[in-house]
């Protein structure tokens, strides 16, 4: 007997460092160089308990491949119902009908159940057939005893890593299909800026792009956590695994945080999903038009005389002082054009609510290197929250009458952008607005 506590002794301590099928194999091999049984499995009950799966089985000094087989009939079916099974010998008389213990030309059985954790469900079996009789058999029992809630363990942490394994897959997954529709909405976006590119000839593209990515910013930054979140904690699982240290609080609490790691991406990368959706950019490209060469008040003159139409309708008297004597500027005219128009049509949309006399001026002055273009109107003026969101994106103190918030920002990507000026306002409720738009005389410079 102290022969066999000393190799107890020695399987206990060669396991410490085992775990998934070579801590099956380890287990079985050592038991049965004590047991000497002609055939040691361990088995997996299916939901049903009606079936097994070997998950080792060793025949002699060799583990050999695993099977499955129904319970019916047999001794393992009593073993699943929680009972231990001993026959010293004859087993076959008792179960006649288990064709495979016949085959196997089994004398002696013996089996015990292994339960989960909790101690009250049969997950398993571990079973010792001889092909002759055995006498003493209690020890046997205990010795299945001792290990069952190892081996219980351990077909928990398995079950625990299949789990986790899938969730990861499934995780995975949704970040493909979150990733699939994030691109998608880009793409929807990218569509959406080329037909507003036609519509409204936008020159802003690095503006609206840049107040978009500040938009999502912070909820793709959220996602990017997560994602790195969900693979450090499979990095840990690893660890702990490879390491034989991972214990059924490591398995709950990792997957716990994966899950919560896998709201926070799916709620994070939804919002950045529909806050490009909500997005309608438009730009075109910063160079798209010629630099040419405009005799200014010329110039003027025509661009104002297109919208004396829009001017006169809303009743609102213009006002143009040109340069005392005209001056050739090289700049683009269409993106020029579309600055003058966007600040004229924001003041008739916005700037002459309940004003009895409306007026509306446009001011050229120059230096030597600049020319300034002021457009100043008598209108109702801005408070300081206005002035300070006047040039962001879909900004519009007139929200659902035809305004899309984005007159201004154009005005801003392109002074700022494709003509290489500057822009500047001022106002006060009541004093009405002035804008002040400094141009170099080449903009190519």
């Amino acid at each position: 007997m102290q022969n066999v506590n000393e190799q107890i002794s020695n399987i206990i301590s060669n396991l410490k460092s085992s775990w998934g099928d070579d801590f099956y194999s380890h287990l079985l091999l050592q038991l049965n160089s004590v047991i000497k049984a002609d055939y040691l499995f361990i088995a997996k009950l299916n939901d049903a308990q009606d079936m097994s799966t070997t998950i080792c089985l060793v025949a002699g000094n060799e583990v050999v491949d695993n099977f499955s087989y129904d319970l019916l009939d047999t001794p393992c079916a009593d073993v699943s119902d929680d009972s231990v099974c001993v026959y010293q010998s004859g087993v076959c008389n008792f179960y006649p009908k288990d064709q495979l213990l016949v085959d196997m030309g089994i004398d002696a059985y013996i089996g015990t159940p292994i339960h989960e954790s909790s101690g009250n469900t049969v997950t398993g079996i571990i079973v010792a057939l001889y092909k002759n009789e055995i006498k003493d058999t209690d020890w046997i029992v205990n010795l299945f005893t001792l290990f069952s809630g190892r081996i219980s363990a351990e077909m928990e942490r398995q079950q625990k890593e299949k789990e986790l394994i899938a969730l990861n897959e499934e995780l995975e997954h949704i970040v493909e299909e979150r990733t699939k529709a994030l691109q998608a909405s880009v793409d929807n976006l990218k569509n959406t800026q080329k037909q507003l590119v036609e519509q409204e000839k936008m020159a802003s593209l690095g503006q609206l792009v840049a107040g978009v990515a500040h938009e999502i910013n912070t909820p793709l930054g959220v996602a990017v956590l997560c994602n790195s979140n969900i693979g450090e904690h499979a990095l840990e699982l690893k660890k702990k695994t490879d390491e034989g240290q991972l214990t059924k609080q490591d398995l709950i609490k990792i997957t716990d945080s994966i899950i919560k790691s896998h709201n926070a991406l799916t709620t994070n990368l939804d919002r950045a999903a529909d806050l490009i959706s909500d997005f309608k950019l438009v730009a075109v490209e910063r160079s798209s038009d010629d630099i040419i060469e405009i005799a200014l008040n010329k110039w003027f003159e025509t661009i104002l005389s297109s919208l004396k139409i829009l001017l006169r309708k809303a009743h609102i008297e213009l006002t143009f002082n040109k340069l005392p004597s005209d001056i050739v500027i090289k700049t683009i005219p269409s993106k020029l054009g579309q600055v003058v128009t966007n600040i004229v049509t924001n003041a008739i949309n916005h700037a002459f609510e309940e004003i009895k006399t409306p007026r509306l001026e446009v001011n050229l002055s120059n230096t030597p290197e600049k020319v300034l273009i002021e457009v100043k109107d008598n209108g109702v003026g801005m408070t300081e929250e206005m002035l300070k969101n006047i040039y962001e994106p879909f900004y519009t103190t007139k929200r659902g009458c035809g305004g899309t918030g984005l007159g201004l920002n154009i005005v801003y990507g392109i002074v700022n952008g494709a003509l290489n000026g500057e822009i500047s306002v001022s106002s006060s409720p009541g004093e009405g607005t002035s804008f002040v738009i400094s141009l170099p005389q080449d903009c190519s410079n």
